[in-house]
């Protein structure tokens, strides 16, 4: 059954010495945590797993055009603050070689700095000439939107997604751990809980409702299908499904997804 988010405050505590967020996950059993890291942990390239550099024959990605064989070697026995590798980076870029358009994945913050040699060219090609001593801009004045968008026939939907990543969690294809993932989810409900008016809606968590929910809301292209393998290959889809959902108002025109791969996403339909 889909949970709402006044229903899930009875698997939600505050540890008032901490203020740390506790979640009570009464559906677990003994041995679930060894059977889904199994399942869902990440597979490293066989070259990878040894830590030498990977064949790159026929890769398509940014990756493979960034990731030489002499910076590879620098940066192969580095490891950021959480113990994210180069290797781990690469990993879903070298095991989808056609499909990839970047071809690797930050697994913490950490990483844009340990390995720089490697993102900053890659991330400065990939968003057009943004340099690492550039800041990111925002402009919310529809007037300096270029185009006519005035004209009602020329307009067939839109949808506007924003990313974004907690301060203070790991990143999806790091050491984000599936109590992080459930804090973050509770962290979010008490957010969905407050929202009124024309957000006012439900939480539906993947791992409590049926299959036929799931399998509808994906239908209605509203929820993400999960089992994605460039994803799984960096390390999203680990602990799935725990702490992993969606948040709809009641029109279904305002949407977050919950640790899809970011953190949250937001959308507005």
């Amino acid at each position: 059954m889909a949970s709402n988010p006044r229903d899930e405050k009875q698997n939600i505590k505050q540890d008032k010495k901490t203020d740390q967020v506790i979640v009570q996950d009464k559906s677990m059993k003994l041995g679930d945590d060894i059977n889904l890291a199994e399942q869902n942990d990440v597979e490293l390239d066989p070259n990878l797993e040894q830590n030498k550099y990977p064949d790159l024959s026929g890769a398509k990605s940014l990756m493979a055009k960034y990731l030489t064989k002499d910076i590879f070697e620098k940066l192969k026995d580095k490891k950021t603050s959480t113990g994210f590798t180069i290797a781990r980076a690469v990993n879903t870029g070298v095991l989808n070689k056609e499909k990839s358009l970047t071809g690797c994945h930050a697994g913490d913050t950490d990483s844009y700095t340990v390995f720089a040699e490697f993102f900053d060219p890659l991330i400065q090609e990939y968003h057009r000439d943004f340099k690492p001593s550039d800041k990111h801009s925002t402009d919310m004045n529809p007037e300096h939107l270029k185009g006519n968008i005035n004209e009602p026939s020329k307009i067939i939907s839109t949808r506007i997604r924003v990313a974004r990543n907690i301060a203070g969690f790991n990143l999806a294809p790091g050491q984000n751990s599936k109590e992080e993932k459930l804090q973050i989810e509770a962290l979010m409900l008490k957010v969905f809980g407050e929202l009124q008016g024309d957000l006012a809606g439900r939480y539906y968590s993947l791992a409590e409702i049926s299959e036929e929910e799931r399998e509808q809301l994906v239908r209605e292209h509203l929820l993400f299908k999960g089992n994605d393998k460039m994803q799984a290959d960096s390390g999203y889809h680990r602990w799935w499904p725990y702490g992993r959902g969606i948040y709809l108002n009641e029109e279904k025109t305002f949407a977050v997804w919950l640790n899809e791969g970011d953190h949250i996403r937001v959308i507005s339909m």
